[in-house]
């Protein structure tokens, strides 16, 4: 490139391009003079030098999501001649091979989604070899060498501009990138695209993997749900936000896109909040050992908080969704073996003053019933028992119960639960002796917390009238039984009636020796206790 020399004056003035720079960023304005929007909508000072900004979108349906900023060095005056020193991102240098000076367009290529320009994809050069820059010029492409290190690009003779060696040519990036992505934490079932979206105006006819989405109910126990999202193929992925409900949900750490790649990202949410309004817990797997859990702060960010194994070493997994339920849900849990407040321990303080527990007066000599109430506003988020987690057959989550009754056998201070009763839905549970921790939804429950009489019957029955709501239990309706006479076993319709006792086999070898004695008792009989007029013949 030829240099300006007047009076033995250099007249070049060399510019610095910051791909990094968007409409958006610190120190880029808007155009105001009429001439210069022809060059671009916004524009940055670097030093004395003007360099014009707009945003130019692929025309071709192939290329749509991903978008163009364009750089533009100002024109050349009378006095000064504009060259390009260096292209930077962020102010780091990049590594650029051969010479750049006739450069006059700068193009930086990038996700829509990456709204904070993060990982640029592509560089493209317009140059304008010798003195004019309107007679002729060359287009030259470069691209990632590896990964997301922004500083290492290498020139792509095959790249042309809108074609199809453009469009595969970006979606080999994408995969050397680990396929960039925003999480779309509303998400409860199908699939969707990198961008958080259906795809419609973007990727869709790209073939780009999509994320698929998985429930899991339960997980870690009754009361909460989990929704895996896992990229197509087996694909790593990285992450530059989440979104729900439409707003943007960024991570306190700013280049947490650099982190991973991922295998899988898991949510977490209340079982009780049908609509996924407020998720809990963000879980990120990179692979079975290294994983990491991350909650939303007062500003609504993604921090990352520690997960312990015991409960000696610090907050578990349960114990943090619990805080997290009840700071964002206002849901309690309810420790179903508890009598006295004073026992009710939490991580989070404020959730310790919005459970009520007292002990009911009763005429029964054979049980105690203890009332349990929700302060206003607070609702139950799940049930526990000694420290383990509690599970109601058909349980539906949210409940309007506010109040519980919980009956314990026998009457004294190491009686133990063996009814619950929700007013509310007057549903009753019976406590199983297999399976302490197990509840099942009890067909002929009492009518109120004082039907003694029933409460009674229920206590001395045991287990019958239970109807289990899982898929192992079989129904009332499904099971026929034959009533015989006194004293006979009822079957079932579909039983086989012969019994094979295992522990019979070791008797067999006392076969051959009754064989033997029967032989010898039917020999005996033959010679001694025949007719003696045949023993003569």
């Amino acid at each position: 490139m030829v240099r300006w020399w007047i009076f033995g004056y250099d007249w070049t003035r060399y510019v610095t391009v910051d791909i990094a720079k968007s409409l958006n960023s610190e120190g880029v304005q808007i155009t105001g003079n009429g001439r210069d929007k022809q060059y671009g909508t916004h524009y940055y000072k670097d030093g004395n030098s003007t360099v014009y900004l707009r945003e130019s979108p692929f025309k071709s349906s192939s290329l749509q999501g991903y978008s163009r900023l364009v750089h533009t060095l100002q024109p050349d005056t009378h006095t000064y001649r504009y060259l390009l020193k260096e292209v930077q991102y962020n102010s780091i240098k990049q590594n650029i091979i051969g010479s750049i000076e006739s450069t006059h367009f700068v193009t930086a290529v990038y996700l829509c989604h990456d709204k904070g320009r993060k990982i640029p994809l592509m560089i493209c050069l317009l140059k304008y070899p010798g003195y004019s820059r309107y007679l002729r010029h060359d287009t030259h492409y470069y691209v990632r060498k590896s990964g997301i290190e922004p500083n290492k690009w290498q020139y792509d003779r095959s790249v042309t501009s809108d074609g199809k060696v453009l469009t595969e040519t970006l979606k080999k990036i994408l995969e050397q990138c680990n396929y960039p992505s925003v999480l779309n934490a509303e998400r409860t079932s199908g699939s969707y695209f990198i961008d958080g979206e259906n795809g419609q105006n973007t990727f869709k006819l790209y073939t780009i993997p999509k994320f698929a989405v998985k429930k899991s109910e339960n997980d870690p126990v009754q009361g909460y749900v989990k929704y895996t999202h896992t990229l197509g193929n087996g694909y790593d992925f990285r992450i530059f936000s989440t979104t729900h409900k439409k707003a943007c949900q960024k991570f306190a750490d700013k280049d947490f896109y650099k982190k991973g790649p991922f295998k899988e990202a898991s949510f977490y949410y209340w079982a009780g909040d049908k609509d996924c309004n407020n998720p809990l817990l963000l879980k990120l797997t990179s692979d079975t050992i290294d994983i990491s859990y991350y909650i939303l702060d007062s500003t609504n960010k993604w921090k990352e908080v520690t997960i312990s194994k015991t409960v000696f070493q610090g907050m578990m997994l349960l114990d943090l969704l619990d805080t997290e339920n009840c700071r964002k849900n206002k849901a309690v849990i309810l420790n179903i073996s508890q009598t006295d407040k004073e026992d009710f321990v939490l991580f989070s303080t404020s959730c310790q003053t919005n459970l009520n527990i007292s002990k009911c007066p009763t005429k029964s000599q054979m049980y105690d019933r203890y009332y349990q109430s929700l302060a206003s506003g607070y609702k139950l988020g799940r049930f526990t028992q000694k420290g383990h987690a509690a599970t109601l057959d058909s349980l539906e989550l949210p409940l309007t119960d506010t109040s519980v009754f919980v009956f314990h056998y026998p009457k004294s201070e190491d009686g133990k639960p063996f009814l619950i009763y929700l007013r509310d839905s007057r549903k009753s549970y019976k406590n199983t002796n297999d399976r302490p921790y197990e509840w099942k939804l009890y067909t002929r429950g009492i009518t109120d917390e004082n039907d003694e009489d029933r409460i009674r019957n229920i206590l001395e029955l045991g287990d019958s009238h239970t109807d289990s709501g899982n898929s192992f239990a079989k129904e009332e309706s499904d099971i026929e039984i034959e009533i015989g006479t006194e004293g006979e076993i009822p079957t079932f319709e579909n039983e086989n009636t012969t019994i094979y006792n295992t522990n019979l086999w070791h008797l067999l070898w006392l076969v051959p020796i009754i064989i033997i004695i029967i032989i010898l008792l039917i020999l005996y009989c033959y010679y001694y206790l025949r007719d003696p007029w045949v023993r003569q013949i």
